[in-house]
Order: C-alpha cells, then sequence, then structure tokens
C-alpha cells in the first residue's frame, strides 16, 4: 500500500470517527426533551408550586405524580427552565428542580440560577437523577432527593418529594 493510500484511508477513519462522535452526541441530546409548560389553575388554593427542570420518561412520572396529588389543592406551574425568567419565586410555596448527573456535573444553567436566587431554600425541593440509587448531593444549602431512574422507583420519588411539599402547606 502506498503512501496516498494510507493518507486516504486515515483521512476516511478520521471523518468516520468524527460522523460517530456526532451521531452519539445527537443521541444522548435527542433524549433529553424539553419540559412542557402548563399550568393547573385552582382558584381556591391557597398554595401554588412551581416545577422546572430537566425531564425523561422517569422524571415524567414523577411530575405526573405530583399533579395528580396536589391539583385539588394547590394551584400547579410546569415551567421549562429557559422560560424562568421573570418568574417570582416568592410566589410561591414550594420548588421541585429537576435534575440529573451526567457526564459528573449537575445543576447548571437556569436552574441552579434558581435555586441560588431563591432567599428561603427550604422551599425549594431538588430532585436528582443518577445512576446510583444510593447517590447522595446537596447544592446551594439544599438536600436533594436522588434516585436512579428505575422503572418502578416513581411511587418512592414521588412519596418522598411529596412529603417536602406537606411539610411546606401543611
Amino acid at each position: 500500500m502506498g503512501s496516498k493510500e494510507v493518507k486516504a484511508m486515515k483521512s476516511c477513519l478520521l471523518g468516520l470517527g468524527f460522523l460517530a462522535v456526532a451521531l452519539v452526541s445527537m443521541r444522548i441530546f435527542s433524549c433529553r426533551s424539553r419540559m412542557q409548560q402548563d399550568t393547573f389553575e385552582n382558584p381556591e388554593a391557597s398554595h401554588k408550586i412551581l416545577i422546572t427542570g430537566t425531564t425523561s420518561e422517569f422524571k415524567d412520572a414523577v411530575t405526573e405524580g405530583i399533579v395528580n396529588r396536589y391539583k385539588d389543592t394547590c394551584q400547579i406551574e410546569i415551567v421549562p427552565p429557559g422560560e424562568l425568567k421573570g418568574i417570582d419565586h416568592a410566589d410561591y410555596s414550594s420548588i421541585v428542580i429537576m435534575d440529573e448527573l451526567r457526564m459528573g456535573k449537575t445543576f447548571g444553567g437556569s436552574t441552579g440560577e434558581l435555586a441560588q436566587k431563591v432567599e428561603n431554600k427550604d422551599k425549594v425541593i431538588l430532585f436528582i437523577t443518577a445512576g446510583k440509587r444510593d447517590w447522595q448531593f446537596s447544592a446551594e444549602g439544599i438536600d436533594a432527593i436522588t434516585s436512579a431512574s428505575e422503572e418502578g422507583e416513581e411511587r418512592s420519588v414521588i412519596e418522598k418529594i411529596s412529603a417536602r411539599i406537606d411539610g411546606l402547606i401543611k
């Protein structure tokens, strides 16, 4: 094989490597769908709950469980992280932030800014998904509820988040 063929083969392999990285990146980021904004009105409610953060099938099930549990007694707003500007955190009795540990990093962007801005950290409930079931995390003086995104664990997470919400609204 001549030097031209070796150079061509190296270029081809390099191109395939870049393509593989691009495809893997697209797959990773396509799994992170955008949280859909929604409001569950309850004019008689004296408490408001804000839910924000990253989403996944697991977190969507947790969000649905929280909404079903509190929609008759509280007003609930689901707000994507990119739409948090202009939100007055003082209007809420409870703020649920859902995030994830990804490549050793978590709690960034708009959700991290929100947690920093909230003066009363007691009303912030941080829920982090990670690969390990018993992993523990704390940020901005907030102890997180953590869970692996395992099927069947949703009920346990909903109960833990609900216990903290109940402590704030009752």
